[in-house]
C-alpha cells in the first residue's frame, strides 16, 4: 500500500514537471541569411583560404570600374553596390565555420577596396553610393566541393550594381516664337498683346530695342491697369528708378544733397524713357495708361534734370497719338 502511494506520487511529480516544460514555447535557431543569385560580376578562383586578388581579379575590376563611370556619364550613376565574399568547405583542411566566415568577409573587403579605388582613380564620386559587404562562409557554394575546380568556383566574390534609373530629357527650351505666342495667349492686356504681336509678324529681335527693362516687361505676367492707373511694367520702371536713386545716393560723396540726387534721377530716368520709347519704336503705347506721362513731369519737376518738362509733355505726346489694336 505504501509502495503504491509513493509510485502514484511520483507519477503525479512527472505529470507536473512534463506540463510544465510544455507550456514554455521551444526555441527557435535564427534563420541564415539566404544566398543572393544573380550577381552582376564574380570574381573566382581566389587561393586557397587566402584573399589576395590575382591579375585576372584586377582585369576583372578594372573594367567594373569602367562600366561605372560609362553608368555615371549616361545619366544613370550606380546607388547601391553589394559585394559579398564565398569560401569552399573542405574536409580535410579542418577550418571551423567561423573560419570560413572570416576568410570570406575578408574576400569582399579587399574587393571593396580595390574598386573604390578605382572609382577615385576615374573620378567617380561613390560618396552617396550605398556599399553592403559581407561575407556568406561556405554556405552558398555553386559547384561541388568535392573537386578541386569545384572549390576554385565557390572561392569567389559576388558583385551588384544597381544604377538608378535614367533621368528624364530636359524639355527642349521654348522658341522665341513660341514664347512670344505664349505670352500673347495667355495676357489681356493689349499693350502685350500688341508687342507680341509686332515682334511676332516683324521678326524684330527684342534684345535690340533701345530698352533695358523690355525683356522683363515681354517675361513678366503683365496684368490689367489697377486702380492706381499703373500697369506692372510701369511699376516695374518706377521701382528701377527708385532703387538707383537709392544706389547713388548711399554712395560717399562731398557732392550736395541736390546735385547727387540729380545724378541718380538723370540716370535712372534715361531708362524710364527708354522703355517708352521702344513702346513708341513698336507703335504699341497703350493710351489708357496716362500715369507714365504724369510719373515722368511730376518727377521731372522735382529733380529739376536736364529733361525740360516741355520736352517729356512732347515725347508722351508722340506716344499717345499712336494707339495698337492688336
Amino acid at each position: 500500500m505504501h509502495l503504491l502511494r509513493h509510485i502514484s506520487a511520483g507519477l503525479l511529480c512527472l505529470g507536473t514537471s512534463f506540463a510544465l516544460v510544455q507550456t514554455s514555447a521551444p526555441e527557435v535557431a535564427e534563420a541564415a541569411p539566404a544566398c543572393p543569385s544573380n550577381p552582376n560580376h564574380t570574381l573566382s578562383d581566389f587561393p586557397a583560404y587566402k584573399y589576395e586578388i590575382t591579375g585576372t581579379h584586377k582585369a576583372a575590376l578594372d573594367a567594373i570600374a569602367n562600366k561605372v563611370l560609362e553608368l555615371t556619364r549616361a545619366g544613370k550613376p550606380v546607388r547601391k553596390i553589394r559585394i559579398v565574399g564565398h569560401a569552399a568547405f573542405y574536409a580535410p583542411d579542418h577550418k571551423t565555420s567561423e573560419g570560413y566566415q572570416k576568410i570570406s568577409e575578408q574576400r569582399a573587403s579587399v574587393v571593396n577596396a580595390e574598386l573604390t579605388a578605382r572609382f577615385a582613380n576615374l573620378g567617380i564620386k561613390y560618396d552617396k553610393v550605398k556599399i553592403i559587404v559581407e561575407g556568406m562562409s561556405d554556405r552558398c557554394p555553386v559547384d561541388t566541393n568535392s573537386t578541386q575546380a569545384g572549390r576554385a568556383k565557390n572561392r569567389r566574390v559576388e558583385i551588384w550594381i544597381e544604377a538608378a534609373p535614367q533621368a528624364p530629357p530636359k524639355p527642349k527650351a521654348k522658341t522665341r516664337k513660341q514664347l512670344l505666342q505664349s505670352l500673347k495667349a495667355s495676357t489681356s492686356n493689349p499693350t502685350t498683346q500688341c508687342i507680341a504681336g509686332k515682334l511676332l509678324s516683324s521678326g524684330t529681335n527684342a534684345d535690340y530695342l533701345p530698352v533695358k527693362g523690355l525683356k522683363a516687361f515681354m517675361d513678366a505676367r503683365i496684368q490689367d491697369v489697377t486702380t492706381t492707373g499703373y500697369t506692372d511694367f510701369e511699376l516695374d520702371l518706377a521701382e528701377q528708378l527708385q532703387k538707383t536713386v537709392k544706389r547713388i545716393h548711399d554712395v560717399p560723396t562731398k557732392q550736395s544733397e541736390e546735385v547727387r540726387f540729380n545724378n541718380a534721377f538723370n540716370s535712372a530716368q534715361r531708362d524710364l524713357i527708354d522703355g517708352v520709347r521702344a513702346l513708341k519704336y513698336l507703335d504699341c503705347y497703350d493710351k489708357r495708361t496716362p500715369a507714365v506721362k504724369k510719373h515722368l513731369i511730376n518727377r521731372s519737376k522735382q529733380a529739376k534734370s536736364l529733361y525740360s518738362c516741355p520736352v517729356i509733355k512732347q515725347l508722351v505726346k508722340d506716344m499717345t497719338a499712336n494707339t495698337c489694336t492688336g
